[in-house]
């Protein structure tokens, strides 16, 4: 048997829910992994109220990323949290300096709890209804820490299903956990009538129904979804919909056998955190043709980051970090990545394979390379690239550093239907960058920087690469691959030379332009076009289509005919906005258009199997942005679009 031993006391915050701050109830010390689900843990005692009181009442306990849920007698009760630390607090760990210690004691004292807590109310039900709980797993819990118990509450249970036998007459009430998801079903017997179940939401902040059927509720710390319910009889679907009046759920039935067995099964659903008591970064995703999805960024948490992946302890000063989730949002697994240094990660990609990627830029010496074309870090006084690939269980295949004599930023990775994988980004190395590609020298001995593409097979071993610039400063931020194998490059340039080839604007026509190239598989370039009029833009993420068309997104500050053409949006407003291109595979414009109604930016872009493009990125006005969509009021001062 596996003995599982713990500390943490639950607690439920309130009689009734709010959002409120209150001191945190668990030693400083002390971390739980609140990502990965705990199961229905029982409660024989160890479960109180912010009184130290206990709480008999509360039959069981389900723990996920920021949300608990407390089975009540009739209901349940969702709290949503999220912890508050003071500015320059952390965690002592083997790292700490001595004269660093009673500083974090004196800042643990500020750390505060923000809850919200939602119910889910029966209205009318059984409260001496029967409760059970099925399916027991091998480890348990302990309690030590429970001031109202002088040994502490032992062999505390873990269990996948609770049951509330007739919560109504003749209907019970099934919870239990599928594919990472929570799930419900009332089970309605021979004699039941699911016309009396009535479900009440007290204490939300907004309750809706979505034009496809979903119930939608919301709160400041987290979002509970419950899907349009499927009802059926045996084998036989029954047509059935939620009802909603006010914040009182009910079920539409269409016609049934009140002699059989009704299942009416919803899919419980919430959107959460994802992160610990430091600052993290989601810069990039990824999906495979499973529909599986990894998320990549920077973190300084030491925490609730890693779990079955490549590197579970956190590395130095700040790390990247890559996650795995199935596609019903379940954690696969979740690795750091990096040394004692800074290391941060800007993209993810998968290959056909469903091996997964990860790039971005580091300074540490240790922890990066393995097996790869550059397995050394070329010199601590700058910033260095690299690209780590790892296979669908999380475990590290190879990785290389990318860089020379000068900084280098990976920003964007990508694969082609061949397993090659490529990066592209910012460098001012004048070595080691370029290898029979199509620029094989910087593009000038007075520039700040220069772009640059590399393209690298599925063993890492470096097939070519370029810079791409000239006398001024050149940025790339993205790049991308299409069905024949050509790649292609976007960013931001100031230079009037060494961009323009065969494209559709030839030279610069502000301070600075985007730019879009196209190489072949062989890195030798197709075309090159430089992007913009009098103000600035800059290109910021690339797409193809299966017909090779290419589409760029990017900002700019032109109201000229350098952006628009036959679009959406066909003049500037305001100072800055978003703007999307859309090329043939010969560089024609199809069509332009300007995206925003004050300040945006245009910051990623991409294209599903049927053509439609999407761009996403950072919005600061009220209006010319939301049309039909999930949010159409802007909630700040800027949001994401």
């Amino acid at each position: 048997m596996k003995i599982k031993f713990a500390m943490i006391l639950f607690i439920i915050f309130g009689i009734k829910g709010y959002a409120q701050i209150t001191p945190q109830k668990f030693n400083k010390k002390q971390k739980v992994d609140l990502n990965q689900s705990s199961g229905f843990i029982e409660n024989k005692g160890q479960i109180g109220d912010v009184d130290n009181k206990p709480r008999p009442d509360i039959k069981a306990v389900y723990q996920s990323g920021n949300m608990t849920i407390f089975f009540l007698p009739t209901g349940l009760a969702y709290q949503f949290s999220k912890s508050i630390y003071p500015k320059g607090y952390k965690f002592l760990d083997k790292f700490t300096q001595s004269n660093e210690i009673e500083k974090m004691d004196l800042l643990a004292k500020q750390i505060r709890y923000e809850t919200y807590r939602m119910d889910m109310e029966m209205i009318n039900a059984n409260p001496n209804c029967n409760f059970s709980m099925e399916g027991k797993s091998g480890d348990y819990n302990n309690y030590y820490n429970v001031s109202w118990s002088q040994v502490g509450v032992l062999g505390v249970g873990k269990y996948n299903r609770v049951i509330y036998h007739d919560i109504y007459p003749y209907i019970d009430w099934v919870i239990y956990t599928k594919n990472g998801q929570l799930k419900y079903d009332f089970i309605v017997h021979p004699g039941g009538n699911p016309n009396v179940i009535k479900i009440r939401y007290p204490f939300k902040e907004e309750i809706n129904l979505d034009d496809e059927g979903n119930l939608i509720i919301k709160n400041r710390l987290g979002n509970i979804i419950e899907d349009k319910p499927i009802c059926y009889q045996g084998k036989y679907k029954i047509e059935s919909s939620f009802l909603l009046k006010k914040d009182i759920l009910q079920f539409q039935i269409k016609e049934f056998n009140s002699l059989e067995e009704l299942i009416i099964d919803p899919v419980l659903k919430w959107a959460t955190y994802y992160g610990d008591i430091y600052d993290e970064y989601g810069y990039s995703c990824s999906s495979d043709e499973k529909g599986n999805v990894v998320l990549a960024g920077l973190t300084y948490s030491t925490y609730n980051i890693a779990s079955g992946g490549y590197q579970t302890l956190y590395g130095g000063n700040s790390d990247a970090y890559l996650i795995k989730f199935d596609k019903n949002g379940a954690r696969q697994w979740g690795t750091y990545y990096g040394g004692i240094a800074s290391d941060d990660a800007f993209s993810c990609t998968y290959d056909k394979n469903g091996n997964s990627y990860l790039a971005g830029r580091t300074v540490s010496k240790s922890g990066i390379a393995y097996n790869g074309h550059q397995d050394t870090l070329y010199s601590t006084s700058y910033s260095c690239g690299y690209l780590a690939k790892f296979n669908s269980a999380g475990i590290r295949i190879w990785a290389t550093y990318y860089g020379g004599n000068g900084s280098v930023f990976v920003r964007c990775c990508t694969t082609d239907n061949l397993n090659n994988v490529f990066i592209a980004g910012t460098t001012s190395s004048k070595s080691q960058i370029s290898y029979k590609g199509h620029q094989d020298t910087y593009g000038d001995s007075g520039a700040r920087s220069d772009a640059f593409l590399v393209k690298f097979d599925s063993s890492g071993k470096r097939l070519w690469g370029t810079y791409y610039g000239g006398k001024n400063v050149d940025d790339g931020w993205g790049c991308k691959t299409d069905i024949n194998g050509n790649s292609y490059l976007t960013g931001g340039t100031a230079s009037s030379n060494n961009i323009f080839y065969n494209g559709h604007q030839s030279a610069i026509s502000g301070l600075n332009d985007a730019f879009l190239v196209k190489f072949n598989s062989s890195g030798v370039r197709q075309w090159g076009t430089y992007y913009g009029g009098s103000g600035q833009e800059h290109g910021q993420s690339c797409a193809v289509d299966s017909f090779e068309n290419v589409y760029m997104t990017g900002n700019t500050s032109s109201s000229n005919n350098g952006i628009s053409q036959n679009g959406y949006q066909n003049s500037l407003i305001g100072y800055q906005n978003a703007f999307l291109v859309k090329f043939n595979k010969i560089c024609v414009r199809q069509w332009g258009t300007y995206v925003g109604g004050s300040t945006e930016f245009g910051y990623g872009c991409s294209v599903d199997l049927q053509g439609n493009v999407f761009i996403t990125g950072t919005a600061n006005s009220s209006k010319y942005i939301s049309q039909y969509g999930y949010q159409n009021l802007i909630g700040g001062n800027s949001d994401a679009f």
